[in-house]
C-alpha cells in the first residue's frame, strides 16, 4: 500500500467542501429558512447518516480490495472521472439554492439523504481506496477515520447553515461565483489528473 498523500488529500477535502452538493447547499437553505437551531436537527441527521455510510463504507471496502485486486486501479480511475465530473459540475452551478420546502426537513431527512446522495458514496469510497487505503482492515482506525468525517461534515454543514444568508447573497454576484468555482474546478482537475498518476509518468 502507498503511503498517505497528505496534501492530495488534504486539497480534495477542501475542494469538495466548498463545492456545491446536497447537503451544503439544502443546509444554506434551511438556515435562511429556518435558523441556525432548527437546522441543527436537520444536521445531527446528516452527521451520523454519514458517520454509518463511512465506517460501512471502510468495512467493506477491505472485502472488495482483497477479493477483487483491481478494485483499487479500478476505483482510481472511476474517482479521477468522478473528480472530474465535480469540476464540471461545479463549473455549471449556481450557489443560490431553488426553493424548497425546508419544513419538511429535520433529523429523518438529512440521515437518510446520505444513504441516497451518489456524491457523498463515491467521496467516502474515495477517501478510503485512493488516499487512505493504509486503514483499510483495521476497525479502529476505520472508526477514527469516519468520526473525523463526521466532525468535518457538522462543521462545514453548520457553517454553511449559520452563513447561508450571506452566502447566498454574496454568490448570487456572477463574477463572484463563477471566479471561485473556476477556482475549486482547476483544483479538483488537478486532484483527478494526480489520482490517474500522470504526473509520475510525465516527470519520471
Amino acid at each position: 500500500m502507498e503511503p498517505v498523500n497528505w496534501p492530495a488529500l488534504a486539497s480534495f477535502l477542501v475542494v469538495t467542501l466548498l463545492s456545491p452538493g446536497p447537503n451544503n447547499l439544502s443546509c444554506i437553505s434551511i438556515g435562511i429558512n429556518r435558523g441556525f437551531r432548527k437546522a441543527l436537527v436537520y444536521i445531527w441527521g446528516i452527521v451520523l447518516g454519514f458517520l454509518a455510510q463511512s465506517m460501512i463504507s471502510g468495512l467493506v471496502s477491505k472485502t472488495l480490495t482483497e477479493k477483487f485486486p483491481a478494485f483499487e486501479s479500478i476505483l482510481r480511475v472511476v474517482g479521477a472521472v468522478y473528480i472530474l465530473w465535480l469540476a464540471y459540475m461545479t463549473l455549471r452551478s449556481s450557489y443560490v439554492n431553488a426553493e424548497q420546502d425546508c419544513d419538511s426537513l429535520g433529523f429523518r431527512e438529512g440521515f437518510l439523504l446520505q444513504f441516497l446522495n451518489i456524491k457523498g458514496i463515491l467521496f467516502v469510497l474515495t477517501i478510503y481506496n485512493v488516499y487512505l487505503s493504509v486503514v483499510l482492515g483495521n476497525f479502529w482506525l476505520i472508526a477514527l477515520v469516519a468520526l473525523g468525517l463526521g466532525v468535518r461534515s457538522f462543521l462545514a454543514n453548520s457553517a454553511y447553515a449559520l452563513f447561508g444568508a450571506s452566502i447566498r447573497r454574496w454568490m448570487s454576484i456572477p463574477w463572484v461565483g463563477k471566479a471561485l468555482n473556476l477556482f475549486i474546478a482547476l483544483l479538483l482537475a488537478w486532484n483527478a489528473i494526480d489520482l490517474l498518476g500522470l504526473p509520475k509518468m510525465i516527470f519520471n
